[in-house]
């Protein structure tokens, strides 16, 4: 699903969750770590700005979503 090659080697063991705002084109507009090891999170979230979602439709229309994702390394 995305590019983990800016993740150091301890990022490996973690688990990382966080707070993920995608766009109505699948494009990360807003993120936040909530829990995981405090210098893995940096990581973590620069590994996941550069990851493309498919956009969700409700009634055949894209819209912006907000969901917690949880990085496992």
């Amino acid at each position: 699903m995305g590019n983990t090659s800016v993740l150091p080697p301890l990022a490996k063991q973690a688990r990382i969750s966080g707070d993920v705002v995608i766009d109505k084109t699948g494009s990360v507009v807003e993120m936040k770590g909530v829990f995981g090891p405090p210098p893995l999170i940096p990581a973590a979230l620069a590994a996941v700005r550069t990851w493309r979602y498919e956009p969700t439709y409700l009634d055949y229309e894209p819209i912006d979503i907000q969901f917690i994702l949880i990085v496992r390394f």
